[in-house]
This record gives C-alpha cells, sequence and structure tokens, in this order.
C-alpha cells in the first residue's frame, strides 16, 4: 500500500522535532481526522494512547515528543472515518482539553496538523488561547476558506 505524506504532516513533525532539539517539552496534537498520519512519522504507529479514566494519555515518541492523534485510540487505522463538521470539532476540542500532556513537565511548545480540518477546528485551535502553539495547513481542493 502506498502512503502519502502531506507538506502539512511532514512540516508538522519537522518542526516538533526541531523544537525538541532545542530543548523544549513538545507535544503535536494531529487534528487531520479524516487522515492522520503523524503517528507513522514518528515511528509510534504501534502504539495505542488510552484513557487514565479521566484523561486521555498521549503516545511519547521515542524523542520525547507527545503526540495524540485519532489514529492513536482506534483500533484500526485503515477503518475509514467518515465525520464532518461539529463531530470533528467536538474530538479536536478533546484532544486540547481531555489529553493529559503532563502535569509534572507540561509541554512548552504545541504543534498542531491540519490538514482537510474543517472550520470547527480552526476556530477551536484559535479560541484555545495557546500562544505557543504552531498550526500546519493547507489548502485542500474542497476547503471553503
Amino acid at each position: 500500500m502506498v502512503r502519502v505524506v502531506l507538506v502539512s504532516q511532514l512540516m508538522t513533525s519537522l518542526i516538533a522535532n526541531k523544537l525538541n532539539d532545542q530543548g523544549y517539552k513538545v507535544g503535536i496534537l494531529d487534528a487531520d481526522i479524516t487522515g492522520p498520519s503523524i503517528p507513522r512519522l514518528m515511528h509510534i504507529d504501534k502504539q495505542m494512547a488510552y484513557s487514565d479514566g479521566d484523561n486521555i494519555v498521549p503516545v511519547t515518541a521515542p524523542n520525547g515528543i507527545k503526540v495524540i492523534s485519532l489514529n492513536l485510540i482506534m483500533d484500526e487505522e485503515s477503518k475509514p472515518v467518515i465525520w464532518r463538521g461539529p463531530m470533528i470539532g467536538s474530538v479536536v476540542q478533546q484532544f486540547y482539553t481531555d489529553v493529559l500532556w503532563g502535569t509534572d513537565s507540561p509541554i512548552d511548545r504545541y504543534a498542531s496538523e491540519l490538514r482537510g480540518c474543517c472550520l470547527d477546528c480552526h476556530a477551536i485551535n484559535t479560541n484555545q488561547g495557546y500562544n505557543n502553539g504552531i498550526y500546519a495547513s493547507e489548502p485542500g481542493i474542497n476547503d471553503s476558506f
């Protein structure tokens, strides 16, 4: 099977790795719900995020970058996700509010990959109040913004 990695996914991974190399504690929020590829790029695609009862615990890549992606909570990566609009926005909102990014060692910088995200996701990202985030996106054929 041929896998396509889009520019925004690659850039998100490269930027996160560079920030990590510079000593920042970095988290990647893969908000591309319908085509998440960040786990594969970060070499954690065989791992799963899990719940501690209250929060979602992200997967930590070998280099220490914490990652949350729909692929990390689905049983089968190859199952299609056909969600749209508010449902995708709800998942992205949960990634911000319910993921345990670290209390003893909080994240310094977030990198979010938003390609293919709905307008709800972009609004959620801008309304979170994070001033330490880097957001990568690229317009798709059907994007209206």
